[in-house]
């Protein structure tokens, strides 16, 4: 209890509260302005329309009407498209073929150009179903006049050509909303980093005080320290979430209770691994370096901004040693698809055992260093009792 309520002082005197509060504040208003768009909605491309007919200008409109694409110029000469994609004006070259409107009025086949700059993968994604939407719509059109001509109606007609229809439906971020990915992820990410920061110079801090020899008499003391950490950050969390909700727009379907427990397991699983790393360290000022052991391959891992499930099966299996991964399955189960605590099994089970598997390895720390120190006692002990 007097090392819990030692830390309690240290974190309240220390100007941690305000930064552990504003810090994620400030970072998450500014990602909230930066990702303000989302997504690319309509991705400018250039048309370069060597048939200049009436039938390649009426596609040309139809293309633009799309809600992924944007016709930005439109070419009537012979371009070499890598030219066109040379900066980032145009993200996509559409060519049009000479002969277009002859080749659909003959019933011929046709191929249109469609060059993809794919170095930018995230504002090309909604342009691929555009452009196909809009060309696969104008083949549907022509086939079903040919039917019609055959003595079909236009039911029987669509019947014939689309037999089978696909009903799409999104789920849990229809509107592709950056804030319950992209800016929930950095908002993790400097929390994170923040407390890895302060729990890591536990250690080093008693030692350079000379008062850890005295804290490992009492084990479970020692690691109480890590939890005034764990209790700031996690009203951090929770008022920088409720922030987000109200004034962000972010998706959060289930019950912020629920998110409780796992939000407070992950904390003291990391400060945990952050104070296991940190035991070696002679100085705080020597534990920086380590930060990065624990932050970058957290977030890397987390399954935020890179599916997890796209790494090889050994990092895959490296990843289940890091808690913000455990933590993010949580959340985005609770947040996002408004499930119950109770489907959460799996992924409580995993942080309690990474806080008793980093819990062990603290404890086995203390008594190996206590064990030299205990020796030279021992001998002399046995000397007088001769």
């Amino acid at each position: 209890m007097t090392q819990l309520k030692d830390e309690s002082a240290k974190v309240l005197q220390r100007k941690t509260v305000v930064q552990a509060i504003a810090a994620p504040i400030l970072i998450a208003l500014i990602f909230g302005y930066v990702f303000s768009n989302n997504q690319i909605l309509k991705s400018p491309v250039t048309v370069i329309d060597l048939d200049n007919s009436m039938y390649s200008r009426q596609l040309i409109d139809k293309l633009d009407a799309s809600p992924y694409v944007k016709v930005s110029r439109v070419l009537n000469e012979p371009v070499e498209p890598n030219l066109l994609l040379m900066n980032d004006h145009t993200y996509a070259v559409i060519v049009l073929p000479d002969g277009l409107e002859g080749n659909r009025y003959r019933g011929q086949a046709s191929n249109i150009g469609f060059v993809v700059n794919d170095s930018v993968a995230a504002a090309v994604g909604n342009l691929r179903q555009g452009v196909a939407e809009v060309i696969g719509g104008e083949n549907a059109a022509s086939s079903v006049s040919k039917l019609m001509g055959m003595g079909l109606s236009s039911e029987q007609a669509m019947g014939v050509i689309s037999s089978l229809s696909v009903q799409q439906r999104t789920l849990y971020n229809p509107t592709s909303n950056t804030v319950n990915t992209t800016v929930i992820g950095f908002v993790n990410l400097i929390l994170l980093a923040m407390f890895i920061m302060r729990t890591i110079q536990i250690i080093p801090s008693l030692r350079a005080e000379g008062r850890l020899d005295e804290d490992m008499q009492s084990p479970l003391g020692l690691l109480s320290r890590v939890l005034p950490h764990v209790l700031l950050f996690f009203a951090s969390m929770f008022f920088i979430l409720g922030l987000l909700k109200q004034f962000g727009g972010l998706r959060f379907s289930g019950s912020i209770f629920a998110l409780a427990a796992p939000l407070f397991l992950y904390l003291s699983a990391s400060g945990l691994l952050a104070m296991l790393l940190g035991w070696s360290a002679k100085d705080p000022k020597k534990t920086m370096p380590r930060l990065a052991a624990v932050v970058g391959p957290s977030f890397f891992f987390s399954n935020i901004m890179l599916p997890l499930a796209l790494m090889p099966a050994p990092i895959q299996t490296l990843a289940l040693a890091f808690p913000l991964g455990w933590y993010t399955k949580c959340y985005q189960a609770i947040a996002l698809r408004g499930a119950a605590l109770a489907v959460l099994g799996k992924e409580l089970g995993a942080l309690l055992i990474l806080i008793a598997v980093f819990s062990l390895l603290l404890v086995l720390c203390m008594k190996k260093k206590a064990g030299p120190e205990l020796a030279p006692q021992t001998s002399m002990t046995k000397e007088y009792s001769h």
